[in-house]
């Protein structure tokens, strides 16, 4: 019993482990977070008809309670003059305060009730805004672990790999370079001699510019 015991909770844990793999957290939350609105705008639904529904509480409390006044009153302005009536009044007074007690009994239970609906649409709410902020603080954290694990790859066991990919890119752009004839390798020493005897041709212009000078200036003089 043990021994299939110990290979019952193996078998789970490793279903469960294979499960979490493959099965698409974003989506799992995106479905939940699309349930959880729904509900949000149920309980949002369902608290406007309670409201509504006590609002037409109230003005009915009122109207009781402006009655009971008025038929009172009434029984009061006609007790000498025409007692039979007076206990109408009072008759009817006696049925707008029974109405009155029925309708503030109702209000204190639609009051709790209201009460009780406000506060699950508020703990919704703020679990939906939980689950909106878990989910993007989940999703940055998956982007930076993903760029991490690239950046593990590269400078881990694949950086050989990058390392001969940059290498079979840098002899195909050399061989585009000779084909094209665009490398030209550079002789330092011939470039070097080439600028010596640039200068001293250079020079050498220079001084028969500054030579012919010369003998304009004698020519002139001698003219004089």
């Amino acid at each position: 019993m043990g021994l299939f015991r110990r290979l019952s909770a193996t078998i789970s844990s490793t279903v469960e482990q294979a499960v979490t793999r493959v099965e698409n957290h974003d989506a799992i939350v995106a479905a939940a977070i699309k349930s959880t609105q729904s509900n949000a705008a149920k309980a949002k639904v369902r608290l406007a008809r309670v409201q509504k529904d006590g609002e037409v509480l109230r003005t009915r409390s009122k109207e009781l309670q402006t009655a009971e006044r008025t038929w009172g009153e009434r029984a009061k302005a006609c007790a000498e003059s025409d007692k039979e009536k007076a206990l109408e009044c009072i008759k009817r007074r006696k049925v707008a305060r029974g109405q009155l007690t029925k309708i503030q009994e109702s209000l204190v239970r639609h009051s709790e009730l209201e009460a009780q609906v406000l506060d699950t649409l508020k703990k919704i709410e703020s679990r939906l805004l939980d689950m909106k902020q878990q989910r993007n603080m989940m999703r940055s954290r998956e982007s930076v672990a993903d760029a991490m694990r690239i950046i593990t790859d590269i400078d881990g066991a694949a950086v050989n790999d990058i390392d001969e990919t940059f290498d079979r890119w840098e002899i195909l752009i050399t061989e585009s370079e000779l084909c094209s004839n665009s490398l030209h390798p550079v002789d330092v020493l011939d470039a070097d001699f080439q600028q010596s005897e640039d200068r001293l041709e250079l020079e050498a212009e220079l001084d028969s510019l500054l030579h012919d000078k010369e003998g304009h200036h004698d020519n002139d003089n001698s003219i004089q």
